[in-house]
């Protein structure tokens, strides 16, 4: 065996070693909703946001092709579900706490289907906490 490639594959599995080690720090820390929207825009500024991510999600193609983008679909979901939380928690009524788990669900459920937009820390198929935690989780690794 080459010494060198010997070395490659010890210092590939350090470094997996390491990014698990990470992932798995990072999925231990709950994030508090002050923590999460601390340097979030704000509300107005993600109103306006979610409208133009509204606008672009979906385009239609010719020939009836579905056009979703599911990118922008997901971050929109996943934008609409942070201003629903932040909503909820700075009114405190029942409604806008059913429209927060409601749209927290969705998003939740979106990831379970769709996998591949998720972040690290807590994959959509093993989160455990609460939908809304999820989504607090998951706008924080938009990196405010």
């Amino acid at each position: 065996m080459n010494s060198s490639a010997g070395s490659d594959e010890a210092d590939t599995a350090a470094s997996a070693r390491r990014f698990l080690q990470e992932a798995a720090r990072l999925a231990a820390v709950e994030n508090t909703p002050e923590e999460t929207y601390r340097a979030a825009p704000t509300i107005e500024q993600e109103t306006a946001a979610l409208a133009e991510l509204s606008l672009t999600w979906f385009v239609p193609t010719p020939g009836g092709e579905d056009g979703t983008d599911q990118e922008r679909e997901r971050t929109y979901l996943l934008r609409r579900a942070a201003l629903a939380d932040r909503t909820a928690l700075d009114l405190g009524i029942e409604e806008s706490v059913r429209d927060a788990e409601g749209l927290a669900d969705r998003l939740l459920a979106y990831d379970r289907e769709n996998p591949h937009g998720a972040s690290v820390p807590q994959a959509p198929t093993t989160h455990r906490g609460s939908a809304r935690e999820y989504v607090r989780q998951e706008y924080s690794s938009l990196g405010w």
